[in-house]
């Protein structure tokens, strides 16, 4: 078994024939990982206006060079298509392929996928890769799926962490509790539970994350047990907590 990367519709296609755990494959010719703002994922670009490199180390958004051998044939509607195509890359007048995924350069030239652009999140001033927190909390036990994003907090800049999860009978609350408190920073704890028997996804089977952020940690708004890390414990989310939280100072 082996672990690719690629769109049907892209120019960039990447294989881990070593298999290198956690990689995705190696930087290709005509391949760039750029530096980018991670919330939405546009390129920074130097006093020329031109994109630069990541560092080894360190994440950015994954573009692949459109060229005769390369096409990129677009969608139907030239609007989307538009927004798949980053000019003036490397030098001017030249095209790549925006990916719209966030990778992870190591030494070597190898890559690790790290989040969907749109799905990281800022809080405290540090930028939380929903990805790489799912992957923490999928380790702990009792927890067979999570599904992690940031919601909106009253009176705070940024998103707060919260996941979606299914679990076993294994799961503990409290030893769940334990567990990310020893595993996770502060700024990366899923502050907001949500535990559910079937987790939603999009046509193409990926997490739902919409409704989910829409939904957010109103017990109004879904039947779902909900939770709150209170200090070194996850508490039960009712009216009257969330009317409490709704005021509480998040600085």
């Amino acid at each position: 078994m082996r672990e690719f990367y690629g769109a049907t519709e892209g120019t960039a296609v990447l294989v881990n024939l070593e298999g290198r755990p956690g990689m995705i494959g190696r930087l290709q010719p005509g391949q760039r990982v750029l530096r980018c703002d991670a919330a939405t994922g546009d390129a920074i670009r130097n006093a020329r206006g031109l994109c630069e490199p990541v560092r080894e180390g360190e994440t950015g958004l994954f573009v692949a060079k459109i060229t005769r051998l390369l096409e990129f044939e677009g969608y139907v509607d030239a609007k989307a298509t538009s927004k798949k195509i980053l000019a003036d890359v490397v030098r001017r007048g030249d095209a790549y392929f925006d990916t719209g995924d966030l990778l992870t350069l190591h030494a070597d030239g190898w890559l690790s996928f790290a989040d969907r652009v749109g799905d990281t999140f800022r809080w405290k001033g540090e930028n939380v890769s929903t990805n790489e927190v799912a992957e923490a909390l999928n380790a702990a036990p009792g927890v067979l799926e999570s599904n992690v994003y940031g919601v909106e907090v009253a009176g705070a800049e940024g998103r707060c962490g919260m996941a979606s999860m299914r679990v076993d009978e294994r799961f503990d609350l409290n030893a769940f509790a334990a567990y990310v408190r020893e595993k996770l920073p502060l700024y990366k704890r899923p502050y907001f539970l949500r535990l559910q028997r079937e987790m939603k996804v999009t046509g193409t089977f990926k997490h739902q994350k919409v409704e989910y952020r829409r939904d957010g940690y109103d017990p109004s708004k879904c039947d779902d047990p909900l939770y709150w890390l209170d200090g070194e414990r996850y508490v039960a989310i009712d009216t009257a907590l969330y009317e409490r939280l709704q005021s509480r100072r998040w600085t």
